[in-house]
């Protein structure tokens, strides 16, 4: 694993040292979605508008190496991480469906040795439910499993 983590890291630079036509250790943010789209990791307009504001808080319309490394780093845990949840996802779709009900939530809740009702996993579902079917998209569950991690960072931070 850190192997890859090496090889992305020399990916990243060899794709900013690209982008840094003078050589000076800086590039203009408006480069930002090429280099990412030369990487494989191409943004909307919206990631874009977030990565840039992480990138470069002091808005200077340029950002450095470091800067750079760091917000490449965050992006490939949060990458491993929907991976990680869409593993898990497809684990509690015993049906196939792309989609879990509460049934299928209670069912792995239970095999985790949580005991909740199905009243529960209903609620659970609902409060991330966008389109009020009664299930959860994967999209929907990403949310359902970064509420808590958000919520209790949220919290620490305001302590």
């Amino acid at each position: 694993m850190n192997s890859g983590g090496d090889k992305n890291s020399k990916e990243y630079i060899n794709a900013f040292e690209r982008f840094d036509k003078d050589y000076d250790g800086f590039i203009p943010i408006d480069d930002l979605a090429e280099i990412m789209k030369k990487i494989g990791r191409p943004v909307n307009e919206g990631e874009l508008q977030d990565v840039k504001g992480e990138i470069n808080p002091n808005d200077d319309s340029i950002f450095d190496l470091k800067e750079y490394m760091s917000i490449m780093d965050k992006r490939s845990r949060e990458k491993d991480c929907d991976e990680d949840l869409f593993t898990i996802f497809q684990i509690i779709d015993k049906d196939e469906n792309d989609l879990i009900g509460p049934t299928e939530l209670l069912n792995f809740m239970d095999a985790l040795g949580h005991k909740v009702s199905q009243e529960e996993t209903e609620e659970m579902i609902k409060e991330f439910d966008e389109d009020g079917d009664g299930f959860c998209t994967f999209k929907e569950f990403v949310k359902m499993m970064k509420y808590d991690n958000d919520e209790d960072n949220g919290n620490e931070q305001d302590k």
